[in-house]
C-alpha cells in the first residue's frame, strides 16, 4: 500500500496519474528532451531511439536521443535541418534500425514555396549509430508539386529497409489544398519503396485511391511484411485497407472491417497495426452514429476477426498506436475521453490478453483540445515500453513521455 501511494503521490505531482491503482500496469515519468513531433522506435541493441523536431528560429532540427531500456537518455545527435521543411502536428519524421545495424530516417522538405502542402519526403542514413549521416536522397521520384508523406519504415532483411507512404502525384492540384484538415478533393494513393545502402529502391503502387492524410503502419512477420492504412472509395467510403507481401509480391488491397464510414473529407486519424502473440493485430478509429469508436480486430485463418471496442465518445479523439507486449499480450494508446468530464482529452493505454481482451488501462495524463498535442507514439522491448507525445505550454512545446511496465508488486496488501 505505501508503495503505491508513494508511487501515485509522485505521478499526480506531474500531472499523471493511473486511472486504477491497483492496474497491472505502472508508470514512470521520463525526463526527456526535444520540443515537438515524438517518434520512438526500439534501437536493434536493448534500447529505444527517440527522433524529435527542434526549432532554431526559422530553422527546423531533426534530433535523435538515444534512451537505454529504463528510457534514461545516453546522447543525442542531429540527423539534419533546414529552413525549407514542411512540420506538421500529424506527418512527422521516424527512425528505424535495418537488420544491418544501419539506421535510417526521413524528413519532409517542402517542393514549392508557393503551395504550403507540397512537399517531398527525404531520406537519409547513417552506418554509425547516428556520429555521421549519408546526403539525402528524395524517396518519392516524380516531380510533381503535391504531399507526400506519412510514411512507415520497417525492416526488411539486411541493409533493407521498407518504407510505405501516402502519395499525391495522381492529384491535379493537391499542393493547394488549405491543410490536414479537409483533402476531400486530392486523389492520392498508397506505395512501397525498398530501400538500401547503395541507393537502389524498387518502388510499387499498392493503392490508388486512398485516404489523403492518416497515418499509415506496417508489421513485419516471418512471412512477410503487413501494411494498413484508411482506404477511400469512390462514394467516400473510408474503411482501414490492408495487405500483404508475399514471395511473389504483393497482395490486392482489401478492407479488414467494414465499418461503411462515409466522410466527404480525411479524419487524420488511421491504423495501429502490432502483433498478439503470432497473430496481426489491428487498432483504430472510425464513426458509428453519434459516437467515435476506438475498434479492435485480429487476423485468423477466416480473415479479421472483430474484438471488443476498446471505447466509444462523441469527443474520443482516437490517435491509436499499439506495440507487442510480453510475449502473447499487447499494448494499445490512444486519446479517449476523460471520466467525468464532457470531453476533455486523456492520453490512455489498454492492455490485451492473448485473446485480445481488455485486462488493465491506465491514464498517462489529461491533454488540451487541440491539435498541439500531435500523434503519441508507442514502442517496446518485451515487458518494457515507452509513450512518447507533445505537451503545449505557454514557453512553448516540449516532448513528454513515460516508460510502462509491469509491477505486481502493486496490490491493496
Amino acid at each position: 500500500m505505501l508503495h503505491r501511494l508513494k508511487t501515485c503521490c509522485m505521478l499526480v505531482a506531474l500531472g499523471l496519474c493511473p486511472a486504477h491503482a491497483d492496474a497491472a500496469l505502472r508508470m514512470t515519468p521520463l525526463e526527456l528532451p526535444g520540443h515537438a513531433q515524438p517518434s520512438i522506435s526500439t534501437d536493434g541493441r536493448g534500447g529505444f531511439v527517440l527522433t524529435s523536431i527542434e526549432r532554431q528560429g526559422s530553422r527546423a532540427e531533426l534530433r535523435f536521443h538515444q534512451l537505454d531500456r529504463q528510457g534514461q537518455l545516453q546522447h543525442s545527435g542531429l540527423i539534419a535541418s533546414g529552413s525549407d521543411w514542411f512540420v506538421n502536428w500529424a506527418d512527422f519524421p521516424s527512425l528505424v534500425v535495418a537488420d544491418n545495424g544501419d539506421w535510417l530516417s526521413f524528413y519532409l522538405r517542402k517542393s514549392d514555396p508557393s503551395k504550403p502542402y507540397a512537399y517531398d519526403i527525404w531520406t537519409t542514413r547513417s552506418t554509425d549509430r547516428g556520429q555521421t549521416w549519408s546526403e539525402a536522397s528524395r524517396l518519392n521520384q516524380d516531380n510533381r508539386p503535391t504531399e507526400h508523406g506519412f510514411v512507415s519504415l520497417l525492416p526488411d532483411g539486411e541493409d533493407r529497409v521498407l518504407a510505405i507512404w501516402l502519395d499525391g502525384r495522381r492529384g491535379a492540384e493537391a499542393g493547394s489544398h488549405a491543410g490536414h484538415d479537409d483533402h476531400g478533393a486530392a486523389h492520392t494513393s498508397l506505395r512501397s519503396a525498398q530501400l538500401s545502402r547503395d541507393g537502389s529502391t524498387q518502388q510499387v503502387e499498392l493503392d490508388d485511391l486512398t485516404c489523403d492524410c492518416c497515418h499509415t503502419d506496417a508489421l513485419r512477420t516471418e512471412q512477410g511484411p503487413w501494411v494498413v492504412y484508411r482506404d477511400r472509395s469512390r462514394e467516400e467510403i473510408r474503411d482501414i485497407g490492408w495487405l500483404r507481401r508475399f514471395d511473389h509480391g504483393w497482395s490486392a488491397p482489401a478492407i479488414a472491417v467494414a465499418d461503411h464510414w462515409q466522410m466527404a473529407g480525411c479524419p487524420v486519424n488511421g491504423p495501429a497495426l502490432t502483433r498478439l502473440g503470432d497473430r496481426p493485430l489491428l487498432a483504430w478509429p472510425t464513426q458509428n452514429g453519434a459516437n467515435f469508436e476506438l475498434r479492435l480486430a485480429v487476423h485468423a485463418q477466416s480473415g479479421w476477426q472483430p474484438l471488443t471496442r476498446l471505447e466509444a465518445h462523441p469527443s474520443l479523439l482516437g490517435r491509436v498506436d499499439a506495440a507487442p507486449w510480453h510475449s502473447e499480450r499487447a499494448l494499445v494508446s490512444w486519446l479517449g475521453v476523460a471520466e467525468g468530464t464532457a470531453g476533455h482529452p486523456v492520453l490512455r493505454v489498454a492492455e490485451l490478453d492473448g485473446n485480445g481482451e481488455q485486462i488493465s488501462r491506465l491514464d498517462i495524463t489529461e491533454l488540451p483540445v487541440g491539435r498541439n498535442t500531435g500523434m503519441p507514439r508507442l514502442a517496446s522491448l518485451g515487458d518494457a515500453a515507452i509513450l512518447v507525445w507533445t505537451e503545449p505550454g505557454a514557453a512553448g512545446p516540449r516532448v513528454r513521455g513515460v516508460r510502462i511496465e509491469t509491477d505486481a508488486t502493486i496490490s491493496d496488501d
